[in-house]
């Protein structure tokens, strides 16, 4: 790269906090400039916000003013259109080499296939489509260093970023040429052993969750990496020393809200065993650890997953456990979310009612004989449909934790009847607006599946959300 000069420069800021001491007692380039970004997100989300004039897609075609609010401009909500728009721009711009120079302490870290507008790219929008709030965000600038260190892991940003552009359409050649390499590069560090392991989660992880992302017959949910990441997590979390690890508890987050959402796509042998003594180990020390995705619910997100898996079997072979479920119903119902935000409380909740709604659909997939299911169980369910589908609902679109609603959401709105008409379309509305900001087809194709339910159920047919799915040959994963 020779000796050019490179920076990284800042549009101005007035003024800028002053910077916490770091538990190592000096801080790092990463950390610096990760406290430098979030200081300049504050500034941004302080002031209005400058619009570009392009404005959203539907409006350039229909050629009227759009005001650019993000993710849904006015006119799209008037219209009930999806808005497909550029987000707000930021101030700042990467230099890569004085980037990686500083992030990494290998001064011969491979680097020069780093592409500078699409980890750009990354760090402004990817990054955020799975998190509750952008300033708490290990997949930001946290994971320079990284990058630095695993070509994998820089490819498969990369990869995803060039996806994530075009709305992960499925012909964007960059997202696959640089997959591909990233698919090479993992399986030589693996083999290498000079990776370290939480790189390697981080790198199977965004692999995994991204497959769904880009395939267009919805039939890969990323299962080979969800195998090859519990392999490495569990190798991790076998030394019990590492469960006080922020940062084996943050990974140990990111495979259960994962495994979670995924847990009923695949025949439950076919899955790894979830309710392992070091998983329940860990979860157990995260009660009051604030996870980047679930907050303070990633107990709800590892109860789900056997659930998930519950429902699975009972669907595939008609088993019931009635002890069990006694003892998961009791446990969901006793739960509850702790309530500093109540945005993130009525988001942790409505994954709680998830878990109830699937105890009592279990109820209908299996009947018990001589126990008449229909008026009670029917009541059960629709009750904390509603009330889930409200809670979501409630919280403005514009709170950045909208994102992770479509997993609920889909579920409770599958069980709303005819007289909830308006909770139906709101949430069809929502559903868009998760869309325009996250960019992940998937959240499209639920959109469909809902609609087919409901007009099954009006019709008088009984059948769940994930048996159409399955039916249809379908494996939407909304992670």
């Amino acid at each position: 790269m020779g000796n050019r000069f490179v920076r990284v420069r800042f549009a101005p800021i007035k003024t800028l906090p002053a910077a916490p001491a770091s538990p190592r007692g000096s801080a790092s380039t990463t950390e610096s400039l990760a406290r430098f970004a979030h200081a300049e997100s504050q500034q941004i989300a302080s002031r209005k916000h400058n619009r570009s004039r392009k404005g959203c897609r539907d409006c350039r075609q229909r050629k009227v003013k759009c005001d650019e609010e993000f993710p849904v401009c006015r006119r799209c909500q008037q219209r009930g259109s999806l808005c497909q728009s550029e987000p707000p721009a930021h101030g700042w711009h990467l230099e890569l080499p004085w980037i990686f120079a500083h992030a990494s302490s290998d001064p011969s870290a491979p680097i020069s296939n780093a592409d500078s507008n699409l980890l750009q790219w990354w760090f402004d929008n990817t990054c955020h489509i799975m998190v509750l709030n952008p300033l708490i965000n290990p997949l930001s600038y946290p994971i320079l260093e990284h990058l630095a260190a695993s070509p994998a892991l820089l490819h498969t940003v990369q990869s995803i970023s060039a996806a994530h552009q075009k709305y992960f359409d499925s012909r964007v050649i960059t997202c696959f040429y640089q997959r591909s390499l990233a698919l090479k590069l993992i399986h030589q560090e693996l083999s290498s052993k000079q990776t370290p392991p939480i790189v390697l989660f981080l790198t199977i992880f965004m692999l995994g969750i991204s497959s769904s992302w880009v395939d267009d017959s919805f039939q890969d949910f990323g299962k080979e990496h969800l195998l090859g990441a519990h392999a490495i997590l569990d190798q991790i979390l076998s030394d019990h020393e590492n469960w006080e690890d922020p940062n084996v508890k943050t990974i140990t987050g990111y495979y259960l809200f994962w495994d979670m959402a995924v847990s009923l796509l695949s025949e439950s042998d076919e899955l790894p065993v979830i309710d392992t003594p070091e998983v329940q180990g860990i979860v157990d020390k995260m009660e009051n650890f604030f996870h980047p995705i679930g907050g303070y619910s990633v107990k709800i997100f590892y109860m789900l997953s056997i659930l998930g898996r519950y429902f699975r079997t009972v669907l595939d072979k008609g088993q019931r456990d009635l002890l069990l479920e006694l003892e998961w119903e009791d446990s969901l119902t006793n739960w509850v979310p702790r309530n500093e935000d109540p945005y993130l409380f009525n988001l942790c909740d409505a994954f709680r009612r998830k878990g109830l709604i699937l105890l009592n659909q279990v109820k209908f997939l299996s009947p018990v004989p001589g126990f008449d299911v229909e008026e009670y169980v029917t009541k059960e369910i629709q009750d904390h449909a509603r009330y889930a589908v409200r809670e979501l609902l409630s919280v403005p679109v514009t709170e950045h934790c909208v994102t992770i609603q479509a997993i609920p959401l889909t579920l409770a709105a599958s069980e709303l009847t005819a007289e909830d008409a308006n909770e139906r379309a709101e949430t069809l509305t929502r559903l868009k607006a998760i869309f325009s900001s996250c960019r992940v087809r998937t959240v499209l194709y639920a959109m469909s599946l809902l609609e087919q339910l409901w007009h099954l159920h009006d019709s008088g047919t009984r059948i769940t959300y994930h048996e159409l799915m399955l039916r249809k040959k379908w494996k939407l994963s909304l992670v």
